[in-house]
């Protein structure tokens, strides 16, 4: 039997509000890890070197998940980021939180704010002593929509890439090696579109000649969204190869990362994504349209400071609700009992229920999509147009193709009961979200990556 760590051993917290939890005499004697959370926008699972893919995108990120647990199953729970992170931060389903229920951008030049009352990951370590940092880059996790909230400090960069988010991050990294124990919170942008070409990295995903493709290259996520469908097979998997490229490049990021951030060997590591990218498999390019499997299935692996459960695989649908009750639990603080996710560790292992759902949700805009998704199938329905519901067998099909409603109608009817609970307790629970105003600036960002027409 394996033994859990001293750190673990005195979860002894009394939940406070708001997600906020205080340790008892005993555990705040326990060492407590340095946390690093690192989220990666744009990275689906099935690219992702650990879970599976050749050439090797992220070597690095393999070396991690061989001194870790890797989470085969893991969703994000919406296909585009605001909602999806708002969901790490508070452990809370998009219906929850309300946050990108509407358009990503509101025609009166608004977006929303994270409810206040909603549980909060770094305000819950900040009151338990943890010094709390966030660096991100994507224009819309700027620190008054409340993503900086429970951060001693913390700075949104915009869509910036890796050489601007290093030159940031440097300064930081001095503090990070004095006092009490961290917590830091990263998002890199790369692997977004548009896809700017690694030139070091395309031989290994491109064959060396590029005759007839280097338009291809960089081209902006408007103009890759109106003329995808003109592209022949060959030209979509070049563009494809051009999004590799920024992934090996961002594995390549880590590894310096690592090597330079104070104290990494004995942090609590998790590396996730908060969501993927299609390449036309199901008829469209980019994030934010669909539920499929492209677009939510996100790679996840955790790594504790003494290499517990090293090397472990998961097979159970987990989800990024689940990452703020891992962590608070790791370190001896209760979750909010409002949180949506699980502990996915005990001592002996790890404790992902077998009977488990779990959901993913478009809500912007015209669309209405939500997902359920058990140890085998996903049902999705559309509130607008029930009848198109779709059933399939992950299992069988994990590219999605056959439609199993009619075939399988008793998992369709029991999966649809499911879902719609979960959206009977998601809606009473939901908070009342309110609006922050976008700058100038932050609107010819997002025009420019193609969330503004």
């Amino acid at each position: 039997m394996r033994q859990a760590i001293s750190w673990t051993a005195a979860i002894a917290a009394t939940c406070l509000s708001a997600g906020c939890g205080s340790e008892s005499a005993e555990s705040a004697q326990q060492p407590r890890p340095d946390i690093l959370l690192i989220t990666v926008d744009t990275l689906r699972a099935g690219d992702v070197s650990a879970h599976g893919h050749e050439p090797p995108t992220m070597p690095f990120m393999e070396e991690l998940a061989r001194g870790g647990v890797r989470f085969d199953r893991a969703y994000s729970t919406a296909p585009w980021t605001t909602p999806s992170l708002v969901s790490i931060l508070t452990s809370a389903y998009p219906t929850r939180h309300g946050v990108g229920q509407g358009p990503a951008i509101a025609t009166d030049g608004t977006w929303e704010v994270i409810p206040p009352e909603l549980p909060c990951l770094p305000l819950a370590l900040q009151q338990a002593g943890y010094r709390t940092f966030g660096l991100t880059a994507n224009f819309g996790l700027p620190a008054n929509r409340g993503f900086g909230r429970g951060f001693d400090k913390y700075r949104c960069i915009g869509a910036e890439d890796l050489d601007v988010f290093r030159a940031e991050l440097e300064p930081w990294l001095t503090e990070l090696a004095e006092g009490e124990p961290w917590f830091l919170w990263l998002h890199l942008f790369d692997p977004h579109g548009p896809y700017t070409t690694r030139e070091q990295w395309l031989d290994t995903f491109w064959p060396p000649t590029r005759q007839g493709f280097a338009r291809l290259d960089n081209v902006s996520p408007a103009e890759l969204r109106r003329e995808a469908r003109t592209y022949t097979g060959e030209q979509m998997e070049y563009v494809h190869a051009l999004y590799r490229t920024e992934i090996r490049d961002v594995d390549e990021y880590l590894r310096e990362f690592f090597e330079t951030l104070p104290r990494a060997a004995e942090a609590l590591v998790l590396f996730s994504a908060d969501h993927g990218e299609e390449f036309m498999e199901h008829g469209g390019v980019l994030h934010g349209h669909t539920l499929h499997e492209e677009l939510i299935r996100i790679p996840f692996i955790v790594r504790f400071p003494d290499r517990r459960f090293a090397g472990e695989i998961v097979n159970d649908p987990v989800s990024l609700v689940d990452v703020l009750p891992t962590i608070l639990s790791a370190v001896g603080i209760l979750p909010d009992p409002e949180a949506a996710g699980v502990n996915l560790f005990g001592p002996d292992g790890v404790q992902v229920p077998s009977s488990r759902r779990i959901f993913a949700e478009l809500l912007r805009g015209a669309s209405g999509l939500r997902a359920v998704i058990d140890q085998r199938f996903k049902f999705v329905k559309n509130p607008n147009a029930p009848d198109r519901s779709v059933l399939t067998d992950l299992q069988d099909d994990p590219g999605e193709t056959v439609n199993l409603v009619q075939v399988r109608p008793e998992v369709a009817e029991e999966l649809e009961r499911v879902l719609d609970g979960f959206v009977d307790v998601a809606m009473a629970r939901r908070e009342q979200t309110e609006d922050t105003e976008i700058s100038a600036k932050q609107k010819a960002a997002l025009r420019a990556l193609g969330y503004l027409r």
